[in-house]
Order: C-alpha cells, then structure tokens, then sequence
C-alpha cells in the first residue's frame, strides 16, 4: 500500500498545471503552483514510506519471529485510570470466548447477566459470540473475592473452563519484564513451601488458549512457563493477552474451589437451615406446648407474641375474603404454613398454591401487611430462632471446626520451619485441601486434609541470605489481620524492636489469631485495630515520620495500634469465652515446640519488663518490698490497688505513683498468668487447649515482642483478665 502511496505522489510530479476551478484558485501561478503541489506531496509520500515498518512473512502467520529476545520487551500499555470492575473481567474472558470460536475481531459479540447467587456472591454470565447468522453461547461464573475496602489487590474467582483466580494489584504494572519479575519471585517461595500446595500467578493459562509448545509434553510448570515467557517476549502483540484494561494482570489456576474462606462459610451459616426450622413447625402459632416440647428453656414469650401475631393475621384473611365469592375455597387450616412460610421468606407463589389468582392476591397482601405491622416483633423471633440454629450447627460442627484450627496451627509451624512469613493471612488466601468427594466431612480429621496457599505477593523469607540481608518485602497487608509492624521497612522495625525474622515471623502469628477467631465465631476480631492501622499509615507518611525521626512516629504509631488491639481482644474474648471454651484444640506435634518455645520466651521478657519496673520506681524501697511485690499475685496486686483507692479519695503524689505501680503488675502479673495457664496445656504429652486459652496466649506472645520498653503503659488495660 505504501509502494502504491509513493508511486502516485511521484507521478504528480509530471501532472500539468491545473486548469479551470483550480487554475482559477491558483491565479496565474499555476505550473508554478502545481510543481509546488507534486513537490511536497512526493515528500509527505517520502517520509511515510520511510517510518512505516515493512512486514515480515513471520508476522503475518502470526509466529514468532526468529531472532533470540534476551530480555523480555515491553508493550506498549496506557491503563484507563478507573478501577477493574467485574464487567471487565466478564468482558476480557468474552474475548477469549471469541478467540476460541475462531470468529473475526470485529464478530458481534455479547455478555448477558443470567443469575445471581446471593448466598454466595457469584453472578452466573451467558457469553454469545455470532458467526454467520448463528449465536453460538456458553457460560462462566464470576466472583468478588474479599472486601474490596480493606484488601490490597482487586482478586476475581473465575470458573470457565476451570477454576481461575484473576489478580489486579493496587499498583497497576504496565512493563512486562516487572511483571514476569514480580512472578518469579511468588514462583521462588512456591519453591521453598514445597510440597504443600501454593498457588501462585502463571502465563499458560491463558497463552495456552493462543499457542501451544509440541515439545511441552512431560515437563515440570516451570519450564513450560520459561517457554511461554521467551515466546510472549518475542511476540509483544501477545502480552497484550494478558493484560486487562491496559494493565498486566495475574492469573491463578485452582485444584480446588475450596477457599478456607468458603469453609469457614459453610460450616457457620446458618440461614438455610434458619429458613427450614421457621417452616417446619406451623403448628406453634396454635400451640404453645409444641414450641415448648421443641425448644425447652427458650423463652416462651416470643411464642405468646407470635400467636397473637397469628391470630390478628387470621382475622384479616377472613376479612379480606369474606366479600369474595370464592372465599370458601381457601382453608384457614392452610394459613399456619402460609404464615411460616413467609416468615422464612418463601411465601408460595400463585402456582404452587392452586388458587384463583385473587384468593392468593388477597391472601398475599393481607400477610404483607401483617408483616409489615409486626416487624420489630417478628424479627426478634427470627433472631431466637437464629441463635438457636446457630447453636445446633455449633455444636454438630465442633469437631470440624477444632480440626480447621489444628491444621491452620500445623500451617504455622510450616511456614515457620521454612523461614517463610506470608505476611497476608487471611481466608481468600488459604486453600482446604483434600479428597473432594468426602467435602466437608474429612473436616474432622485434621490428618485427612492440609491448608494449602495462594498469593504470595507479600511473602518473605526471613532466614538472611548469604549477605546476611533479608529482602524488603512490600509494606501492606489486610487491615484486620495486619499489624503496625506492617507498615515499617526492615531497618526500622530493626530499629524499634531488634529482632527482625522473629517480627516478621510473628506478624504471621496475629494474622493466624484473628484466623482462628474468624473460623470458630465467624466474625472479624480486630475490626477497630484494622482503622486504627489508618491511622497509623497516615502517622508514617507525614513528612515528620519520613525524614526527621521515622522510630519515634513509629513508636507513637505502634502504641495506638496496640492499645486499641489489646483492648479489643479481651473484650471480644470475654463476649465469647461460653462458646470459644467449648471448642478442645488438639495441637499438632509439628507446632507443640514453637509454641512451647515462644509462650515460654514472651513469659521471660515480661517477667524482665516487671523487675526493670519495680526496680526503677520510687514508692517502695527496700528489697524486701520490692520482692513481696515480684512475689504478689495479680488478684493480690488488685485487691491492695482498690484498698487504697477506697481509703484515700484523693490520694497523694506518693500514693499516686504506688497506684501506677501496682496497676502496671496488674497487667504484668495478668499476662503472665494467662500465658502459665497455656504452657500448662502445653507441657501435656499430648496436649488439648481450649480455644480461648490458646488465643490469649498466642496474642500475648505478638503482643510481648511487637511493643519496646514503654510497653508498661500498655499493660494497664483490663487488669481484671482472668
């Protein structure tokens, strides 16, 4: 096309002056002017010619081209700004879709929404792609996964074809060589957990569906994804594959559609089985000795408002219907289930109930109203029957979910045996792994399935390398299961706290607590910790914090963090403690020695911190009163601290120190207590700790190491801690 271009504007060259219109709007220059004319259209012709590429035959069959790409090359890419909304996930997998089906760039094509599943979020999508005059259609389902507020990436589970998760990161990456960088260092620690089962980012996947290697046949991912890395790198037009919204995104494949997040769903969600319970008993709003017989020691209250409620709702059927000719028809002897019904939110449809469409009309509005008048009532009998639901399925479901517990503490050791903190616990990062076919009932028998990882991107491996450095790994995490520590680079958590691996190591740790709380109550832990960290963030990135002394701001940021999460914590615990005691731990002998090692090294450098406090005060001298207080019980410590309280309404500067004083043991002694209390269950020979007890102390183990010398001020709060 280009020769042609040329050829032509050459020609011009030797074109006669214009004549006529044109030789009117030239005047009398008119060869003059169509020389001119030739001249610069042979030079606009000259320069395209001379910037436009001459394509090869290797480009036009779409194969790689022959010379060897060292490095991988750049596309180039623009990203749109906006945030990746699920429809352009469905929208990228609709030009897979179109691929696949071999049909033009330009086919019409379609994504329509057919379902959506709200118990469990997923949107069901119908992809149609036209050739010729045929649509030819398939469908593939699609998932947000986390809470897009307080996670890091935007992550999408996808099912079409398999189980694919999609990954867009916060900060979007547009060059190809960091995104393959970015890959092969989740690829290094995939390695290092081996073999346990890590998902992690992989280009096959989706090139897979573009090209194919005949020689890939019998060789390990790694190699196979060392292929399509060099053939993408050669290729740039086929970077583009993986890109989504003009920016590179990642892309998982799964075994298994088992998130622990899912898990931990089924084994607490009590909505179904609420909704069965409702219905099941109709005859309760007749008959309070049936409501009795059914639930015992509930309170029979709610049954004697809700018959009330029945017995208003009867008088306005019989109303409604009582000028309808065909009033007769409807049996009041159906209305109890009707009522019920409704109430669990499956009123029967017109259908289902065989009657004259305004029967059922009538019937309908008459128990809408009903519901409508009586909702503060009607509600407080759904939440009885809620709890009691709630806590049938508890009880069925103990031994599952102390088996979830043990395995996320074998998980633990694991990562601790590899030197590996993922620094990103959460459940959408966990996999359940065993035989599909025996879901969820291999849940009780911990040696029967194993958690499993995916996503990596924060991970670190905290044993030093040859140079004795450890890598700086991002500074982010999930809010409700992160710490202060979080947002601290390596050298100044150094700064602040010493040990480095042993912080990493630990962050995993509080990640883990609030895990194990979420898996037995089914609600976040540190809700108000994780807004505080917002807080901390914007401490960190003041201009003050980043050049005149990062380690005091972080020292002022870690002490809101951590009163804020220690208070929390007790306060949750103690809501809790009826149901978390219940729940027996059978701890794995692959975490008994990390546990035992570091509930017994927190214990130590509390019992440091409370003689350095007893040694530096001034309101008991002697070492005869310093040892009686070294010496005193928490409950002893408390009851002296109200003595004096009671006795002096307005104490003196003298007793004011001594109530500091002993207010601090208070918290010491306590802490110290509750961590003898979990090496007791500990030292067993097989040991079995209760839930609550395990949590305490774990958290204190976080607590002991995340917080310097000035955590004294810390321990003050809930020095009633059994």
């Amino acid at each position: 096309m280009y020769r042609f271009v040329l050829a032509l504007f050459f020609l011009l060259l030797f074109v006669p002056a214009p004549q006529g219109f044109w030789a009117d709007v030239l005047s009398t220059q008119a060869p003059l002017a169509g020389v001119i004319l030739g001249l610069f259209l042979f030079v606009f012709g000259l320069s395209l010619a001379l910037t436009s590429p001459i394509p090869s035959k290797t480009a036009k069959t779409g194969e790689p081209q022959a010379e060897d790409a060292t490095t991988p090359q750049p596309v180039a890419a623009s990203p749109k700004g906006r945030p990746i909304k699920q429809k352009d996930i469905v929208d990228y997998f609709l030009e897979i879709y179109r691929h696949q089906m071999k049909a033009a760039p330009d086919a019409p094509a379609d994504a329509q929404l057919v379902e959506t599943r709200r118990d469990t979020n997923t949107n069901l999508y119908l992809l149609r792609v036209k050739q010729g005059e045929k649509w030819y259609e398939r469908r593939m389902t699609i998932a947000n996964i986390g809470d897009d507020a307080a996670a890091r990436s935007r992550v999408f589970y996808v099912i079409y074809n398999k189980h694919i998760i999609v990954k867009i990161p916060p900060k979007l990456v547009t060059d190809f060589s960091i995104y393959i960088n970015q890959m092969r260092g989740e690829w290094a620690i995939a390695r290092r957990l081996a073999p346990r089962d890590c998902i992690v980012p992989r280009l096959a996947g989706i090139l897979s569906l573009y090209h194919s290697f005949s020689d890939a046949q019998g060789l390990a991912w790694q190699a196979i994804e060392e292929k399509y890395i060099a053939w993408a790198a050669k290729v740039p037009r086929y970077q583009e594959k993986l890109m989504i919204n003009g920016a590179f995104a990642f892309f998982m494949e799964l075994s298994t559609e088992n998130f622990l997040g899912k898990v931990i769903f089924d084994l607490h969600d009590s909505q179904k089985r609420l909704g069965e319970e409702l219905r099941a008993n109709p005859d309760i709003c007749k008959d309070s000795r049936v409501f009795a017989g059914r639930y015992g020691d509930m309170d029979i209250g709610v049954c004697f408002e809700l018959q009330k409620i029945y017995q208003d709702l009867e008088r306005s059927v019989e109303a409604a219907l009582a000028d309808k000719q065909n009033g007769a028809s409807f049996s009041l002897h159906r209305l109890p289930q009707w009522f019920f019904d409704a109430l669990a939110g499956c009123e029967p449809t017109h259908q289902e109930t065989g009657l004259k469409l305004s029967t059922h009309r009538a019937i309908s509005q008459a128990v809408a109203r009903c519901m409508e008048q009586h909702g503060e009532s009607l509600d407080a009998y759904r939440a009885a029957m809620s709890d009691h639901v709630g806590r049938i399925m508890f009880q069925q479901n103990k031994p599952k979910i102390a088996g979830l517990v043990t395995n996320i503490l074998d998980m633990l050791a694991w990562l601790n045996e590899k030197k590996v903190a993922l620094r990103d616990i959460k459940p959408d990062n966990l996999l359940v792994v065993g035989e599909p076919g025996q879901y969820p009932g291999y849940l009780s028998t911990p040696e029967r399935f194993a958690i499993g990882f995916i996503d990596v991107e924060t991970s670190v491996v905290f044993d030093p390398d040859w140079d004795g450095e450890i890598k700086q790994p991002p500074l982010a995490g999930t809010p409700v299961y992160a710490t202060a520590s979080h947002l601290f680079d390596n050298q100044l958590i150094k700064a602040l706290l010493g040990d480095l691996p042993l912080v990493l190591h630990l962050q995993d740790w509080h990640a883990v607590v609030g895990l194990i709380y979420r898996s037995a109550i089914n609600r976040t832990l540190f809700e108000n910790a994780a807004r505080n960290l917002a807080s901390v963030a914007k401490i960190m990135q003041s201009p003050q914090a980043r050049h005149e002394n990062p380690a005091h701001f972080a020292r002022e940021a870690s002490r809101v963090f951590w009163n804020g999460a220690a208070t929390e914590f007790h306060q949750k615990i103690r809501r809790h403690k009826a149901t978390l005691s219940q729940l027996q731990i059978a701890v794995p002998a692959s975490c008994r020695g990390i546990l035992l090692s570091q509930l017994a090294d927190a214990k130590k450098a509390i019992e440091e911190r409370m003689c350095r406090r007893v040694d530096s005060q001034t309101a008991i001298s002697g070492e005869a009163g310093k040892e009686k207080l070294l010496s005193a019980t928490q409950k002893m410590i408390v009851r002296k601290r109200k003595k004096i309280q009671d006795e002096s309404p307005e104490p003196s500067d003298d007793q004011k120190e001594l109530l500091c004083l002993l207010a601090d043991l208070s918290g010491y002694k306590a802490r110290m207590d509750i961590l003898e209390k979990a090496l007791g269950y500990l030292e067993k020979e097989t040991p079995v700790i209760p839930c609550d007890v395990l949590l305490a102390g774990m958290f204190h183990r976080v607590l002991a190491a995340s917080y310097d010398s000035a955590w004294g001020s810390l321990v003050r709060s809930s020095e009633e801690e059994d």
